[in-house]
């Protein structure tokens, strides 16, 4: 067709290079022991009150919900946590050896066509010695063949099921109330024993009234726990391969377990099955009271840039609960939680977000803490030494910003000094990049590798560093200086034709991470302007 006279025409198109939709950071991921709760399953809670039902009781000999507790009440907003007990053997089944689920069986009442016999069993939700109770009592609408069933949690009503009946026919079902209807049970699970071989025969069947029984015989299933339960297995997604099954966990703790051979574990896991967006943070044992045995657990540990310093010394926090932890005023916990509540408190707050590195007084603070589980770390001397091994120190003392006592990590050491990323910091913060780009780069997986595609994978990374650079998170506000991408979209270098033959996209980010300050110098001297002024200004006069 005729394209008519010479013009300009302006038109309006697809937006390009756009940031990318945010994802969920500072998630903690959490492996450790409950007395409650899906076992060997990521599970996300989402604040303590959340972690409490799910996961059941605080334990005086593990500290894992408390851990929790102290996250959420520290300002943490997400956690994914996986439950872990003994498996014989992790590699040829996920099935737990000892965990087992605490019971009662109901039975009728005396008379009738079923007299006395054993009419519903009830089994708690999940494997463990959490206390469930449960009562059996007249129908809230007074038919006799029908019943209430109402269910404890040690002695606190949780739920309350009215109107219940043995017959399969009915919408009251038992068993279809309590097992699969949209009000389920979130403690127990229900068996119709079938009286005279068939489920829901006869309406005799009901369960004779009983008050608050106490399901028995449940297990935590801790006999010979050991270090391959806490790792657990990829082919059945037990222990840390639980979190192989969720996208977001990018701070990695195991309260309840320090020993330096899960915990290198646990590194590797980060480094290589998470591909650096989870950080690992190790704790350090419990009575580690010498600069040589902290300096011992620190150096067993595996070199990463997928873990922050081991954390020392432990801290003391006001005991949250005299019947559980004894009567002593304080109790003595991992900083782990605490320390990633911070992390979480800093990338909400913070204008450099993920970037911001937690040490210092300030951020840094443990908030909870209310002392050290040992004082020599605040001789000058024993952090010189310490720091050397990677140890991120906790001290403690009044805080210059607002005149308080505090508790406080002094350093943002990562396990590792290398070329790339040295401070937890950058750490971080890259790891909250590896993860969105990753999800951005799920689009584009398996499409045709053109060089448009190309052009618009470099426009959006680019877009969103661009983001970060403007908020100071990098060495420098100048984006020519603070980064670069290459998805080489010509197709010359980086994704060569024989790249592109051999199916692979590739894309290089580069940027310029901001070292952390560790080592400030302020100097002082006479301003001696004045003087000199003066004498120049007789030796002009004098010319």
């Amino acid at each position: 067709m005729p394209l008519g006279r010479s013009r300009i025409d302006i038109k309006t198109v697809p937006a390009r290079g756009r940031s990318l939709p945010p994802q969920a950071h500072d998630v903690l991921a959490l492996i450790g022991v409950f007395n409650w709760g899906p076992m060997n399953e990521a599970t996300v809670v989402t604040d303590y009150a959340d972690a409490y039902r799910k996961f059941g009781d605080l334990l005086s000999s593990y500290h894992s919900l408390l851990q929790l507790k102290l996250f959420f009440e520290g300002g943490g907003r997400r956690a994914i946590v996986t439950r872990i007990c003994h498996v014989t053997d992790h590699s040829v089944s996920s099935t737990p050896t000892t965990a087992a689920k605490a019971t009662h069986t109901f039975a009728t009442a005396a008379g009738g066509t079923y007299s006395a016999q054993n009419t519903l069993k009830v089994d708690a939700l999940y494997y463990g010695d959490m206390t469930v109770k449960v009562t059996i009592q007249d129908a809230s609408n007074g038919e006799a063949s029908r019943f209430d069933l109402i269910v404890y949690r040690n002695t606190e009503l949780v739920e309350w099921f009215r109107n219940l009946s043995m017959l399969d026919s009915d919408d009251r079902y038992a068993e279809d109330v309590i097992n699969t209807s949209s009000e389920a049970s979130e403690y127990i699970r229900v068996t119709d024993l079938a009286l005279g071989g068939v489920a829901g025969l006869a309406t005799d069947e009901r369960p004779e009234n009983a008050s608050a029984t106490t399901l028995t015989g449940g297990d935590n299933g801790l006999d010979s726990l050991a270090d391959a339960d806490w790792t657990g297995a990829a082919a059945f997604n037990t222990g840390l391969y639980a979190f192989n099954l969720v996208s977001d966990g990018d701070l990695l703790v195991s309260p309840d377990n320090v020993s330096t051979t899960f915990q290198n574990t646990a590194i590797t896991y980060c480094e290589s099955t998470k591909q650096g967006k989870m950080l690992y943070v190790p704790d350090a044992p419990a009575g580690t009271a010498t600069k040589a045995a902290v300096a011992i657990h620190a150096q067993a540990l595996t070199a990463s840039e997928s873990r922050t310093g081991l954390l020392w010394p432990r801290v003391k926090i006001a005991n949250p609960d005299k019947t559980i932890f004894g009567v002593a005023p304080q109790l003595t916990v991992c900083p782990s939680g605490m320390y990633c509540a911070r992390i979480a408190r800093n990338s909400e707050r913070e204008e450099t977000s993920y970037f911001t590195q937690p040490g210092n007084e300030e951020f840094g603070l443990l908030d909870a803490a209310v002392d050290l589980e040992t004082d020599l770390v605040l001789e000058p001397t024993v952090r010189d030494y310490i720091t050397d091994y990677k140890v991120n120190p906790i001290v403690k003392g009044i805080r210059g910003v607002d005149g308080n006592f505090g508790v406080w990590v002094d350093d943002v050491l990562l396990g590792k000094t290398s070329d790339n990323f040295i401070s937890v910091g950058e750490a971080h913060g890259i790891s909250y990049l590896r993860n969105i780009f990753e999800t951005y780069l799920q689009r584009h997986r398996t499409q045709n590798n053109t060089q448009g595609r190309r052009y618009t994978i470099e426009d959006a990374l680019t877009a969103e560093l661009l983001k970060w650079t403007a908020r100071g998170c990098f060495a420098t506000t100048k984006a020519f200086e603070a980064f670069y991408v290459d998805a080489d979209p010509k197709g010359e270098s980086l994704n060569n034709p024989a790249v592109q033959d051999a199916q692979q996209l590739k894309v290089l980010v580069a940027i310029a991470t901001a070292r952390p300050g560790r080592f400030v110098e302020l100097l002082f001297t006479r301003d001696a302007r004045a003087t000199e002024s003066w004498i120049q200004q007789q030796l002009t006069a004098n010319a």
